[in-house]
């Protein structure tokens, strides 16, 4: 698993503050589509990030600092290449299809390409997350807080019985 804070720390550089270091492309790839199919798309990504060892193991030896680096180096290119590269083809390929169906002012182009786009952003959110088993995680979550019992007290000044969880 990649360290939680080299993720956070690529978060932070990349997406935040949208600053890119291998690739530098002119304007937003594709101006008419929406960027929360690309912010899922990119949190995706580093969610597969955070599930994979990104430094090989027979490299432990190596300190937690540089570690931290080089994790940070691979993420930074590996999301600018699949952000930018291929995310943005799947953008651009998608807008000009749907330039050949609709009409160049059609309102309806625009909400067909920002709901395709969603579509593969989604399923791509849901490949991931079936690679990556985050379904049987998320339901051992739930079991784990269904599994704490309930307890009953009285809510002051009300005489009625209150049910609360009990934090163990």
């Amino acid at each position: 698993m990649a360290d939680i804070l080299s993720i956070l720390a690529t978060f932070v550089i990349h997406l935040i503050s949208g600053t890119t270091f291998f690739i530098h492309q002119k304007e937003h790839i594709c101006p008419e589509a929406t960027k929360i199919a690309s912010i899922t798309v990119y949190l995706s990504i580093l969610y597969l990030f955070y599930e994979m060892q990104l430094i090989p193991s027979h490299w432990s030896h190596i300190p937690e600092v540089c570690k931290f680096f080089m994790e940070l180096l691979v993420m930074l290119l590996l999301l600018e290449f699949g952000v930018i590269f291929i995310w943005g083809f799947v953008e651009i390929q998608s807008a000009q299809l749907l330039s050949a169906l609709f009409d160049s002012d059609s309102s309806y182009k625009l909400i067909a390409l920002n709901t395709w786009l969603m579509i593969l952003s989604l399923t791509t959110f849901i490949l991931i997350g079936i690679k990556t088993k985050l379904h049987e995680k998320a339901y051992n979550i739930y079991s784990e807080f269904k599994a704490k019992p309930m307890i009953e007290s009285q809510s002051p000044g009300t005489g009625r019985p209150q049910r609360r969880r009990r934090n163990l």
